[in-house]
Protein backbone atom coordinates (compact mmCIF):
# COMPACT_ATOMS: atom_id res chain seq x y z
CA UNK A 1 0.00 0.00 0.00
CA UNK A 2 1.38 3.39 -1.02
CA UNK A 3 2.15 5.82 1.79
CA UNK A 4 -0.19 8.79 1.62
CA UNK A 5 1.28 12.18 0.77
CA UNK A 6 0.13 13.51 4.14
CA UNK A 7 2.12 10.86 6.02
CA UNK A 8 5.39 11.26 4.15
CA UNK A 9 8.26 12.93 5.96
CA UNK A 10 9.12 16.36 4.53
CA UNK A 11 12.35 16.57 2.50
CA UNK A 12 15.44 16.39 4.68
CA UNK A 13 17.27 19.70 5.11
CA UNK A 14 20.84 19.55 6.42
CA UNK A 15 21.94 22.94 7.66
CA UNK A 16 25.62 23.88 7.45
CA UNK A 17 26.82 26.68 9.73
CA UNK A 18 30.50 27.62 9.74
CA UNK A 19 31.83 29.45 12.78
CA UNK A 20 35.09 31.26 13.41
CA UNK A 21 35.12 32.54 17.01
CA UNK A 22 32.16 34.81 17.95
CA UNK A 23 30.63 31.96 19.97
CA UNK A 24 27.87 34.18 21.40
CA UNK A 25 26.59 34.89 17.89
CA UNK A 26 26.86 31.22 16.96
CA UNK A 27 24.80 30.11 19.96
CA UNK A 28 22.14 32.72 19.27
CA UNK A 29 21.92 31.65 15.61
CA UNK A 30 21.72 27.94 16.43
CA UNK A 31 19.14 28.52 19.13
CA UNK A 32 16.94 30.52 16.74
CA UNK A 33 17.07 27.63 14.28
CA UNK A 34 16.17 25.19 17.07
CA UNK A 35 12.83 27.03 17.13
CA UNK A 36 12.24 26.26 13.44
CA UNK A 37 8.81 24.87 12.62
CA UNK A 38 10.32 22.67 9.89
CA UNK A 39 10.08 19.03 10.89
CA UNK A 40 13.12 17.52 9.18
CA UNK A 41 15.99 19.92 9.86
CA UNK A 42 19.44 18.61 10.82
CA UNK A 43 22.07 21.15 11.96
CA UNK A 44 25.78 20.78 11.26
CA UNK A 45 28.23 23.14 12.96
CA UNK A 46 31.69 23.44 11.42
CA UNK A 47 34.21 25.08 13.76
CA UNK A 48 36.70 26.63 11.34
CA UNK A 49 39.80 26.95 13.53
CA UNK A 50 38.24 29.02 16.32
CA UNK A 51 40.57 30.03 19.13
CA UNK A 52 37.70 30.11 21.65
CA UNK A 53 37.00 26.35 21.29
CA UNK A 54 33.56 27.06 19.89
CA UNK A 55 33.00 23.40 19.11
CA UNK A 56 33.20 22.44 22.81
CA UNK A 57 30.64 25.08 23.79
CA UNK A 58 28.24 24.06 20.99
CA UNK A 59 28.67 20.43 22.03
CA UNK A 60 27.69 21.34 25.58
CA UNK A 61 24.87 23.80 24.92
CA UNK A 62 23.25 22.83 21.61
CA UNK A 63 22.03 19.22 21.41
CA UNK A 64 21.03 17.38 18.23
CA UNK A 65 23.78 19.08 16.22
CA UNK A 66 26.50 17.36 14.24
CA UNK A 67 29.85 19.00 14.97
CA UNK A 68 32.98 19.06 12.81
CA UNK A 69 36.19 20.66 14.01
CA UNK A 70 38.85 22.04 11.68
CA UNK A 71 42.13 22.75 13.44
CA UNK A 72 43.13 25.83 11.41
CA UNK A 73 41.07 28.43 9.58
CA UNK A 74 40.90 27.14 5.98
CA UNK A 75 38.51 29.79 4.70
CA UNK A 76 34.75 30.11 4.40
CA UNK A 77 34.30 28.23 1.12
CA UNK A 78 36.44 25.21 2.02
CA UNK A 79 34.94 24.94 5.51
CA UNK A 80 31.43 24.99 4.03
CA UNK A 81 32.48 22.33 1.53
CA UNK A 82 33.33 19.99 4.39
CA UNK A 83 29.89 20.55 5.90
CA UNK A 84 28.14 20.19 2.53
CA UNK A 85 29.93 16.92 1.82
CA UNK A 86 28.90 15.59 5.24
CA UNK A 87 25.28 16.61 4.55
CA UNK A 88 25.30 14.90 1.15
CA UNK A 89 26.72 11.71 2.65
CA UNK A 90 23.91 11.77 5.21
CA UNK A 91 21.39 11.81 2.35
CA UNK A 92 20.31 15.46 2.37
CA UNK A 93 17.52 16.42 -0.03
CA UNK A 94 18.52 20.05 0.52
CA UNK A 95 21.65 21.68 1.92
CA UNK A 96 21.06 24.94 3.75
CA UNK A 97 24.13 27.13 4.21
CA UNK A 98 23.69 29.86 6.79
CA UNK A 99 25.95 32.36 8.56
CA UNK A 100 26.58 32.16 12.29
CA UNK A 101 25.60 35.80 12.94
CA UNK A 102 21.89 35.63 12.16
CA UNK A 103 18.48 35.11 13.70
CA UNK A 104 15.88 33.19 11.71
CA UNK A 105 12.10 33.43 11.72
CA UNK A 106 10.59 30.11 12.89
CA UNK A 107 8.89 29.49 9.54
CA UNK A 108 11.84 30.54 7.35
CA UNK A 109 13.06 27.04 6.42
CA UNK A 110 9.51 25.83 5.73
CA UNK A 111 8.87 28.72 3.37
CA UNK A 112 12.18 28.17 1.55
CA UNK A 113 11.53 24.44 1.07
CA UNK A 114 7.96 25.05 -0.12
CA UNK A 115 9.18 27.59 -2.67
CA UNK A 116 12.10 25.49 -3.90
CA UNK A 117 9.93 22.41 -4.25
CA UNK A 118 7.35 24.20 -6.40
CA UNK A 119 9.39 23.74 -9.61
CA UNK A 120 12.23 21.53 -10.85
CA UNK A 121 13.73 24.63 -12.49
CA UNK A 122 14.39 26.30 -9.11
CA UNK A 123 17.95 25.45 -8.08
CA UNK A 124 18.22 27.38 -4.86
CA UNK A 125 16.17 29.67 -2.66
CA UNK A 126 17.11 32.59 -0.43
CA UNK A 127 15.17 34.52 2.22
CA UNK A 128 14.60 38.22 2.56
CA UNK A 129 17.39 39.32 4.89
CA UNK A 130 17.02 42.30 7.22
CA UNK A 131 19.61 44.06 9.38
CA UNK A 132 19.64 42.64 12.88
CA UNK A 133 20.03 46.09 14.46
CA UNK A 134 17.47 47.72 12.13
CA UNK A 135 14.97 44.89 11.74
CA UNK A 136 12.72 46.52 9.12
CA UNK A 137 15.48 47.62 6.74
CA UNK A 138 16.45 45.11 4.04
CA UNK A 139 20.10 44.11 3.79
CA UNK A 140 19.53 41.72 0.88
CA UNK A 141 16.63 40.46 -1.19
CA UNK A 142 18.98 38.70 -3.56
CA UNK A 143 21.42 40.64 -5.75
CA UNK A 144 21.58 42.07 -9.26
CA UNK A 145 24.24 42.93 -11.83
CA UNK A 146 24.51 46.60 -12.77
CA UNK A 147 26.30 47.25 -16.05
CA UNK A 148 27.33 50.87 -15.38
CA UNK A 149 29.30 51.34 -13.36
CA UNK A 150 29.77 47.55 -13.34
CA UNK A 151 29.02 46.01 -9.98
CA UNK A 152 27.06 43.19 -8.34
CA UNK A 153 24.72 45.00 -5.98
CA UNK A 154 22.51 43.87 -3.12
CA UNK A 155 18.77 44.44 -3.52
CA UNK A 156 18.43 46.53 -0.38
CA UNK A 157 16.57 49.49 1.09
CA UNK A 158 17.80 52.60 2.87
CA UNK A 159 14.58 52.89 4.85
CA UNK A 160 12.00 50.40 6.09
CA UNK A 161 10.81 47.61 3.82
CA UNK A 162 8.24 49.16 1.49
CA UNK A 163 7.30 45.98 -0.37
CA UNK A 164 9.31 46.73 -3.51
CA UNK A 165 10.94 43.28 -3.46
CA UNK A 166 7.83 41.30 -2.52
CA UNK A 167 7.09 40.37 -6.14
CA UNK A 168 10.73 39.73 -7.10
CA UNK A 169 11.14 35.97 -7.25
CA UNK A 170 13.98 35.44 -9.73
CA UNK A 171 17.32 37.12 -9.04
CA UNK A 172 20.73 37.29 -10.76
CA UNK A 173 22.90 36.58 -7.72
CA UNK A 174 22.56 35.49 -4.10
CA UNK A 175 24.65 35.70 -0.96
CA UNK A 176 25.65 32.63 1.03
CA UNK A 177 24.53 34.36 4.20
CA UNK A 178 21.56 32.00 3.86
CA UNK A 179 20.82 29.79 0.87
CA UNK A 180 18.88 26.56 0.41
CA UNK A 181 20.34 24.38 -2.38
CA UNK A 182 18.79 21.32 -3.95
CA UNK A 183 20.77 18.11 -3.84
CA UNK A 184 20.50 17.77 -7.64
CA UNK A 185 22.24 21.13 -8.08
CA UNK A 186 25.21 20.13 -5.92
CA UNK A 187 25.43 16.82 -7.79
CA UNK A 188 25.59 18.71 -11.08
CA UNK A 189 27.80 21.73 -10.37
CA UNK A 190 29.94 20.64 -7.40
CA UNK A 191 30.95 22.51 -4.25
CA UNK A 192 31.99 26.10 -3.52
CA UNK A 193 35.09 27.48 -5.22
CA UNK A 194 38.05 26.80 -2.87
CA UNK A 195 40.01 29.60 -4.57
CA UNK A 196 37.80 32.09 -2.74
CA UNK A 197 39.01 31.97 0.86
CA UNK A 198 36.28 34.44 1.75
CA UNK A 199 33.97 36.63 -0.39
CA UNK A 200 32.76 36.15 -3.98
CA UNK A 201 32.20 32.40 -3.54
CA UNK A 202 28.47 33.23 -3.47
CA UNK A 203 28.54 35.11 -6.76
CA UNK A 204 30.58 32.32 -8.35
CA UNK A 205 27.98 29.82 -7.12
CA UNK A 206 25.21 31.98 -8.58
CA UNK A 207 26.77 32.00 -12.04
CA UNK A 208 27.37 28.25 -12.06
CA UNK A 209 23.81 27.50 -10.92
CA UNK A 210 22.36 29.70 -13.66
CA UNK A 211 24.74 28.24 -16.23
CA UNK A 212 23.40 24.78 -15.35
CA UNK A 213 19.91 26.00 -16.25
CA UNK A 214 18.47 26.58 -12.77
CA UNK A 215 16.68 29.61 -11.35
CA UNK A 216 17.84 31.57 -8.30
CA UNK A 217 14.68 32.10 -6.29
CA UNK A 218 14.09 34.88 -3.75
CA UNK A 219 11.35 34.04 -1.23
CA UNK A 220 9.92 37.31 0.17
CA UNK A 221 7.95 35.60 2.94
CA UNK A 222 11.02 33.86 4.40
CA UNK A 223 12.72 36.22 6.85
CA UNK A 224 16.17 36.39 8.44
CA UNK A 225 18.01 39.05 10.44
CA UNK A 226 21.77 39.46 9.85
CA UNK A 227 24.37 41.10 12.10
CA UNK A 228 26.51 41.76 8.99
CA UNK A 229 30.15 40.63 9.13
CA UNK A 230 30.71 40.60 12.89
CA UNK A 231 33.89 38.55 12.30
CA UNK A 232 35.60 40.75 9.70
CA UNK A 233 34.44 44.29 10.48
CA UNK A 234 35.57 44.78 14.08
CA UNK A 235 38.02 47.62 14.75
CA UNK A 236 40.25 49.22 12.12
CA UNK A 237 40.27 47.97 8.51
CA UNK A 238 42.15 44.67 8.44
CA UNK A 239 44.75 44.49 5.63
CA UNK A 240 44.57 40.68 5.69
CA UNK A 241 40.82 40.75 5.05
CA UNK A 242 41.22 43.28 2.26
CA UNK A 243 43.93 41.19 0.63
CA UNK A 244 41.44 38.32 0.57
CA UNK A 245 38.75 40.62 -0.86
CA UNK A 246 41.05 41.70 -3.67
CA UNK A 247 42.11 38.16 -4.48
CA UNK A 248 38.57 36.73 -4.49
CA UNK A 249 37.23 39.50 -6.71
CA UNK A 250 40.00 38.93 -9.26
CA UNK A 251 39.42 35.17 -9.16
CA UNK A 252 35.71 35.68 -9.89
CA UNK A 253 36.43 37.87 -12.92
CA UNK A 254 39.02 35.40 -14.12
CA UNK A 255 36.61 32.46 -13.83
CA UNK A 256 33.69 34.35 -15.38
CA UNK A 257 34.96 36.64 -18.14
CA UNK A 258 31.39 37.66 -19.05
CA UNK A 259 31.58 39.79 -15.90
CA UNK A 260 35.11 40.99 -16.61
CA UNK A 261 33.94 44.60 -16.71
CA UNK A 262 33.88 44.49 -12.90
CA UNK A 263 37.68 44.20 -13.02
CA UNK A 264 38.20 46.73 -15.82
CA UNK A 265 41.74 47.92 -16.75
CA UNK A 266 42.87 50.42 -14.16
CA UNK A 267 40.48 49.08 -11.52
CA UNK A 268 43.21 48.63 -8.83
CA UNK A 269 44.23 52.26 -9.29
CA UNK A 270 40.66 53.49 -8.97
CA UNK A 271 40.07 51.27 -5.94
CA UNK A 272 43.26 52.62 -4.33
CA UNK A 273 42.06 56.17 -4.88
CA UNK A 274 38.75 55.30 -3.23
CA UNK A 275 40.52 53.81 -0.22
CA UNK A 276 42.74 56.89 0.06
CA UNK A 277 39.78 59.28 -0.03
CA UNK A 278 37.90 57.24 2.57
CA UNK A 279 40.83 57.18 4.99
CA UNK A 280 41.75 53.54 4.38
CA UNK A 281 45.24 54.04 2.95
CA UNK A 282 46.58 51.27 5.21
CA UNK A 283 44.84 48.58 3.14
CA UNK A 284 45.83 49.75 -0.35
CA UNK A 285 48.97 47.63 -0.73
CA UNK A 286 47.28 44.53 0.72
CA UNK A 287 44.26 44.86 -1.56
CA UNK A 288 46.39 45.35 -4.67
CA UNK A 289 48.66 42.42 -3.75
CA UNK A 290 45.64 40.16 -3.31
CA UNK A 291 44.13 41.37 -6.57
CA UNK A 292 47.36 40.54 -8.42
CA UNK A 293 47.42 37.07 -6.84
CA UNK A 294 43.88 36.41 -7.99
CA UNK A 295 44.64 37.58 -11.51
CA UNK A 296 47.80 35.55 -12.06
CA UNK A 297 48.25 32.89 -9.37
CA UNK A 298 47.54 29.16 -9.77
CA UNK A 299 43.97 28.02 -9.13
CA UNK A 300 42.66 24.85 -7.51
CA UNK A 301 40.08 22.79 -9.45
CA UNK A 302 36.44 22.93 -8.39
CA UNK A 303 35.69 19.90 -6.19
CA UNK A 304 32.64 17.66 -6.51
CA UNK A 305 30.87 16.44 -3.39
CA UNK A 306 32.29 12.94 -3.87
CA UNK A 307 35.92 14.10 -4.06
CA UNK A 308 38.28 13.44 -1.19
CA UNK A 309 38.79 16.88 0.32
CA UNK A 310 42.26 17.79 1.55
CA UNK A 311 40.79 19.15 4.79
CA UNK A 312 38.15 16.74 6.05
CA UNK A 313 38.16 17.99 9.63
CA UNK A 314 37.56 15.99 12.79
CA UNK A 315 34.08 14.66 13.43
CA UNK A 316 33.32 15.59 17.05
CA UNK A 317 29.69 14.43 17.17
CA UNK A 318 27.09 12.89 14.88
CA UNK A 319 23.45 12.70 15.92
Amino acid sequence: METSKQNRAPPSVWMVMVGYNCIEDTLEALESLQRSTYGNLHPIFVDNGSSDESYKIVQEKVPNTDIIRIKDNIGFARANNIGIQHAMKRGADYVFMINNDVEAAPDMVTRLVDAAGASDSIGLAVPKIYYYDEPRIIWSAGCRYRKFPPIIKLNDTKDEDDGRFDEMLQVDFITTCAVLIKRSVIEEIGLLDPNCFLYWEDYDLSVRVRKAGFILHHVPGAHLWHKVSRTTQKGKPNPGVWRIRGRSKAVFCRMHPQYGAICFPGYPLLASLGFLLSGKSSIISAFCAGYKEGKTGPLKPLPTWTDELSDSGEMIRTV
